[in-house]
Protein backbone atom coordinates (compact mmCIF):
# COMPACT_ATOMS: atom_id res chain seq x y z
CA UNK A 1 0.00 0.00 0.00
CA UNK A 2 1.10 3.68 -0.60
CA UNK A 3 0.47 6.72 0.87
CA UNK A 4 -0.46 9.64 -1.27
CA UNK A 5 2.24 11.05 -3.21
CA UNK A 6 4.05 7.74 -2.83
CA UNK A 7 6.50 6.28 -5.17
CA UNK A 8 7.35 2.60 -5.09
CA UNK A 9 8.99 0.61 -7.61
CA UNK A 10 8.47 -3.21 -8.85
CA UNK A 11 10.33 -5.62 -10.36
CA UNK A 12 8.47 -8.29 -12.21
CA UNK A 13 9.62 -11.68 -13.79
CA UNK A 14 8.10 -12.74 -16.61
CA UNK A 15 9.01 -16.14 -18.36
CA UNK A 16 6.89 -17.09 -21.61
CA UNK A 17 6.95 -20.49 -22.39
CA UNK A 18 6.27 -19.43 -26.25
CA UNK A 19 8.46 -17.50 -28.54
CA UNK A 20 7.05 -14.45 -30.45
CA UNK A 21 5.01 -11.14 -29.16
CA UNK A 22 3.70 -11.46 -26.26
CA UNK A 23 0.91 -9.69 -24.24
CA UNK A 24 -0.27 -8.70 -20.85
CA UNK A 25 -2.01 -6.58 -18.11
CA UNK A 26 -0.98 -5.46 -15.09
CA UNK A 27 -3.89 -3.96 -12.54
CA UNK A 28 -3.17 -2.02 -9.66
CA UNK A 29 -5.65 -3.24 -6.57
CA UNK A 30 -5.28 0.17 -4.88
CA UNK A 31 -6.95 2.21 -6.50
CA UNK A 32 -6.76 6.43 -7.02
CA UNK A 33 -8.73 8.98 -8.17
CA UNK A 34 -7.53 8.84 -12.09
CA UNK A 35 -9.08 5.27 -12.44
CA UNK A 36 -7.60 5.69 -16.36
CA UNK A 37 -4.02 4.57 -14.82
CA UNK A 38 -4.98 1.74 -12.69
CA UNK A 39 -4.61 -1.00 -15.83
CA UNK A 40 -1.45 -1.01 -17.25
CA UNK A 41 -0.36 -3.23 -20.69
CA UNK A 42 2.98 -4.28 -21.73
CA UNK A 43 4.12 -6.20 -24.95
CA UNK A 44 7.37 -8.42 -24.97
CA UNK A 45 9.26 -10.06 -28.05
CA UNK A 46 10.34 -13.49 -27.20
CA UNK A 47 13.02 -14.89 -28.70
CA UNK A 48 15.29 -13.01 -31.68
CA UNK A 49 14.05 -10.05 -33.20
CA UNK A 50 11.97 -9.31 -35.65
CA UNK A 51 13.10 -7.39 -38.68
CA UNK A 52 11.31 -4.77 -40.00
CA UNK A 53 12.11 -3.41 -44.13
CA UNK A 54 11.19 0.06 -44.46
CA UNK A 55 11.08 0.79 -48.28
CA UNK A 56 11.43 4.42 -49.32
CA UNK A 57 11.31 5.47 -52.95
CA UNK A 58 14.62 5.58 -54.67
CA UNK A 59 13.86 9.53 -55.91
CA UNK A 60 14.27 10.32 -51.89
CA UNK A 61 17.51 9.01 -51.82
CA UNK A 62 20.34 11.63 -51.75
CA UNK A 63 17.82 14.50 -50.43
CA UNK A 64 16.22 12.62 -47.58
CA UNK A 65 12.48 12.30 -46.82
CA UNK A 66 10.38 12.91 -43.59
CA UNK A 67 8.17 10.03 -43.74
CA UNK A 68 10.60 7.48 -44.20
CA UNK A 69 12.56 8.91 -41.56
CA UNK A 70 9.86 9.67 -39.18
CA UNK A 71 8.65 5.97 -39.84
CA UNK A 72 11.81 4.08 -39.94
CA UNK A 73 13.18 6.18 -36.23
CA UNK A 74 9.05 5.23 -34.92
CA UNK A 75 10.30 1.53 -36.18
CA UNK A 76 13.22 1.43 -33.86
CA UNK A 77 14.28 4.87 -32.58
CA UNK A 78 17.74 5.60 -32.31
CA UNK A 79 19.52 4.79 -29.23
CA UNK A 80 17.04 2.07 -28.81
CA UNK A 81 19.53 -0.47 -29.42
CA UNK A 82 21.11 0.58 -25.84
CA UNK A 83 21.27 -2.66 -22.99
CA UNK A 84 21.58 -5.57 -25.65
CA UNK A 85 19.38 -4.74 -28.64
CA UNK A 86 16.26 -3.79 -28.93
CA UNK A 87 12.73 -5.45 -30.04
CA UNK A 88 12.93 -4.59 -33.81
CA UNK A 89 15.64 -4.67 -36.60
CA UNK A 90 15.28 -1.95 -38.90
CA UNK A 91 16.57 -2.25 -42.22
CA UNK A 92 16.03 0.48 -44.87
CA UNK A 93 16.24 0.03 -48.66
CA UNK A 94 14.51 1.18 -51.94
CA UNK A 95 12.11 -1.34 -53.97
CA UNK A 96 14.42 -1.66 -56.44
CA UNK A 97 16.99 -3.79 -53.88
CA UNK A 98 14.13 -5.53 -52.26
CA UNK A 99 15.41 -9.28 -52.88
CA UNK A 100 13.50 -12.26 -51.87
CA UNK A 101 16.12 -13.34 -48.99
CA UNK A 102 15.27 -10.03 -47.38
CA UNK A 103 11.73 -10.86 -47.75
CA UNK A 104 12.18 -14.19 -45.97
CA UNK A 105 14.32 -12.65 -43.01
CA UNK A 106 11.70 -9.72 -42.57
CA UNK A 107 7.96 -9.67 -40.09
CA UNK A 108 6.88 -6.65 -41.55
CA UNK A 109 7.46 -4.80 -45.11
CA UNK A 110 6.63 -0.95 -44.55
CA UNK A 111 6.31 1.02 -47.42
CA UNK A 112 7.36 4.50 -46.44
CA UNK A 113 6.19 7.29 -49.47
CA UNK A 114 6.58 4.48 -51.95
CA UNK A 115 5.44 5.79 -55.27
CA UNK A 116 4.20 2.88 -56.62
CA UNK A 117 5.25 -0.85 -56.92
CA UNK A 118 5.80 -3.00 -60.14
CA UNK A 119 3.51 -5.47 -60.91
CA UNK A 120 6.38 -8.12 -59.61
CA UNK A 121 6.87 -6.63 -56.58
CA UNK A 122 3.39 -6.70 -55.22
CA UNK A 123 3.42 -10.38 -56.33
CA UNK A 124 6.27 -10.39 -53.71
CA UNK A 125 4.55 -9.12 -51.42
CA UNK A 126 1.45 -10.89 -51.78
CA UNK A 127 3.49 -14.09 -51.10
CA UNK A 128 5.00 -12.71 -48.25
CA UNK A 129 1.59 -11.35 -46.42
CA UNK A 130 0.41 -15.16 -47.21
CA UNK A 131 3.43 -16.47 -45.51
CA UNK A 132 2.56 -14.66 -42.86
CA UNK A 133 4.36 -11.26 -43.01
CA UNK A 134 2.89 -8.12 -42.59
CA UNK A 135 2.57 -5.09 -44.91
CA UNK A 136 2.24 -1.63 -43.99
CA UNK A 137 1.48 1.65 -46.21
CA UNK A 138 2.30 4.38 -45.08
CA UNK A 139 1.35 7.35 -47.46
CA UNK A 140 3.61 10.53 -48.30
CA UNK A 141 3.71 12.80 -50.98
CA UNK A 142 5.04 10.55 -53.88
CA UNK A 143 2.49 8.40 -53.03
CA UNK A 144 0.53 7.36 -56.10
CA UNK A 145 -2.79 6.58 -55.68
CA UNK A 146 -2.42 4.98 -59.45
CA UNK A 147 0.03 3.08 -57.93
CA UNK A 148 -1.63 0.95 -55.29
CA UNK A 149 -4.79 0.21 -57.43
CA UNK A 150 -2.85 -2.65 -59.48
CA UNK A 151 -4.93 -6.02 -59.62
CA UNK A 152 -2.03 -7.28 -57.71
CA UNK A 153 -1.94 -4.54 -55.15
CA UNK A 154 -5.02 -5.07 -54.63
CA UNK A 155 -4.74 -8.48 -53.61
CA UNK A 156 -3.40 -7.57 -50.01
CA UNK A 157 -4.80 -3.57 -49.39
CA UNK A 158 -7.63 -3.36 -47.82
CA UNK A 159 -8.89 -0.32 -50.28
CA UNK A 160 -7.58 1.51 -53.10
CA UNK A 161 -6.01 4.94 -52.75
CA UNK A 162 -7.52 7.13 -55.16
CA UNK A 163 -5.40 9.92 -54.44
CA UNK A 164 -3.15 11.75 -51.31
CA UNK A 165 -5.00 15.00 -50.58
CA UNK A 166 -2.50 17.79 -48.61
CA UNK A 167 -4.58 19.68 -46.34
CA UNK A 168 -3.85 23.62 -46.18
CA UNK A 169 -4.29 23.49 -41.96
CA UNK A 170 -3.71 21.06 -39.41
CA UNK A 171 -7.07 19.07 -37.84
CA UNK A 172 -7.63 18.70 -34.27
CA UNK A 173 -10.82 17.91 -31.99
CA UNK A 174 -12.06 21.14 -30.39
CA UNK A 175 -12.42 21.36 -26.63
CA UNK A 176 -16.43 20.44 -25.42
CA UNK A 177 -16.78 20.10 -22.02
CA UNK A 178 -18.47 17.61 -20.36
CA UNK A 179 -16.92 14.80 -23.61
CA UNK A 180 -16.85 11.31 -22.37
CA UNK A 181 -13.39 10.97 -23.75
CA UNK A 182 -11.86 14.15 -21.86
CA UNK A 183 -13.62 13.50 -19.28
CA UNK A 184 -10.78 11.55 -17.06
CA UNK A 185 -8.29 14.22 -17.77
CA UNK A 186 -10.90 17.12 -16.24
Amino acid sequence: RLAAGEAASVKLDVRPREAGVRRGRIVLQQGDAMELDDVRYFTLQVGSAGQVLVLRDTATVGRGDETSFLMAHAVAPPGSAAGGGHWVQRRTLTPETLTPKDLQEARIVLLANVSALTEAMWQQLESFARGGGHVWVVAGELTSGAGYTSPSAQHILPAAIRSVEALAAPLGLQSASGHAMRDPFA
